[in-house]
């Protein structure tokens, strides 16, 4: 809503968030809509099928049993931003926090996981396994 009543704010706040330029995040909008991914239904930027296509969701497969996806991470203070950034990811996809820097799923997320570690700068610093839950 903010896009369609106050353009120049959303942009400024999408600028701040995703750490792009202003006059990228317009322009990627406007191909965007030259593709028919997005069209505008009284002034409301609206995603199109094919847009909804485009985005939709990745399911993961389940691993095997007792196995669990296993995410490590000692992330510096001055990118405190970007450790934000992914623990933020790993909630959105389902992966529950075991301790601090320590995240687990039964599901696999690891090419997300090393693409977003990738995209942020970090892949450094995170560390991604595959193990199996040994119960004692």
């Amino acid at each position: 809503m903010l896009l369609s009543f106050k353009p120049r704010e959303y942009f400024n706040e999408l600028e701040r968030i995703s750490r792009s330029r202003k006059p990228t995040l317009q322009s990627t909008l406007t191909r965007a809509q030259a593709n028919g991914l997005v069209r505008r239904k009284r002034g409301v930027p609206q995603l199109t099928a094919k847009g909804q296509a485009r985005i939709k969701p990745y399911s993961a497969q389940v691993l095997q049993k007792n196995v669990v996806l296993m995410v490590i991470f000692d992330i510096p203070e001055e990118l405190v931003s970007c450790r934000r950034q992914l623990r933020s990811l790993l909630h959105r996809l389902g992966f529950q926090q075991t301790q601090k820097s320590v995240w687990t799923t039964r599901f696999d997320y690891r090419r997300e996981v090393l693409q977003a570690a990738k995209t942020l700068g970090i892949n450094q610093y995170v560390q991604v396994y595959e193990s199996a839950k040994v119960h004692l």
